[in-house]
């Protein structure tokens, strides 16, 4: 079977599409929404976090960063502490519920994609982690050159413009 550039493509669209579903659905399970979901996955995988990088990471303002540390610390998913160096930030970890609730979903999800690599010949495996490496640092270069290329995620929108998509 030939696999064109084009077929990988679109199955690796496809999974990222997919992959989104899933967050979606584990958000709305939980009664949060999928910024939350996401700030989660990014304080669970580097450890703990500042707001600023928690930021940074999801594209917020200062004061959405700020909105949505509020909303994870209320709902028992986050804890805020004083930074070790910096004593006008703070260090976001993942609590006890968070971890358990990350076990729980994410850690059969991972086995499952873990499985369906573990049937693919080693080297399939090589060059799958080598386009997963490049794509993944084509997207992060792309997002470095259209970061403050537009207006803040949170900033109103200017007289006269179109409705969003969503709208």
């Amino acid at each position: 079977m030939t696999v064109s550039p084009v077929d990988t493509l679109t199955a690796l669209q496809r999974w990222e599409l997919e992959n989104d579903r899933f967050d979606l659905a584990v958000a709305r399970a939980y009664g949060v929404g999928i910024t939350e979901i996401r700030a989660i996955g990014h304080i669970q995988t580097t450890g703990e976090l500042t707001p600023r990088a928690l930021g940074y990471a999801l594209g917020l303002s200062s004061g959405a960063v700020t909105a949505l540390i509020d909303r994870l610390e209320r709902s028992g998913w986050v804890t805020r502490s004083p930074h070790p160096v910096d004593r006008r930030s703070v260090v976001l970890r993942a609590t006890d519920r968070s971890r358990e609730i990350a076990e729980r979903i994410w850690k059969p999800y991972a086995e499952a994609l873990a499985e369906a690599t573990a049937d693919l010949p080693a080297t399939h495996r090589e060059s799958l982690a080598w386009f997963l490496t490049r794509a993944a640092d084509i997207a992060a270069e792309g997002a470095r050159e259209w970061r403050g290329t537009g207006p803040a995620p949170t900033a109103l929108p200017a007289r006269g413009s179109p409705p969003t998509p969503a709208a």
